[in-house]
């Protein structure tokens, strides 16, 4: 009786069979919606060609470091109530706004950014609850 070999095969390890290379189409997908690595020192130049992956990455990040520092600055100055909230969100959104239209050149009326809208709230909801988050508890271990 002779024995033949079950149906499992061993791939080549010089060949990459299981991953092929991207098409060139590919490629340029990726490098439309990808972050560039070097991002954060970008975000200390001024005046440069922002992609709109890039710009939208670091300002939803300014909102969340934002939303953490006004968090525990109202928290020990025990701001309250609406006044409050609605402070934070004037903050936020003006301080957004100056840092893209003076600092970093960003014309904000551009098409290949969306309206300046859609900029001005990326990631406004989620750094709205990190503040309330951050806020209720400085203000609960304070006082």
């Amino acid at each position: 009786m002779s024995r033949r070999g079950g149906g499992v095969s061993v791939a080549n390890p010089s060949t990459n069979a299981a991953s092929p290379s991207p098409s060139p189409s590919d490629a340029s997908a990726l490098a439309e919606t990808d972050v560039h690595p070097d991002v954060w020192s970008m975000a200390l130049q001024q005046d440069l060609e922002w992609r709109k992956a890039d710009l939208v990455h670091v300002l939803y990040w300014l909102r969340q470091y934002l939303a953490i520092c006004f968090g525990v600055l109202f928290g020990l100055l025990q701001l309250t109530g609406l006044p409050a909230m609605i402070l934070f969100v004037l903050l936020t959104v003006g301080l957004t706004w100056i840092y893209m239209k003076s600092f970093l050149g960003v014309d904000d009326e551009d098409e290949m950014y969306g309206t300046r809208y859609d900029l001005l709230q990326e990631g406004m909801w989620n750094s709205f609850t990190l503040f309330l988050a951050i806020w209720i508890a400085t203000y609960s271990l304070h006082f």
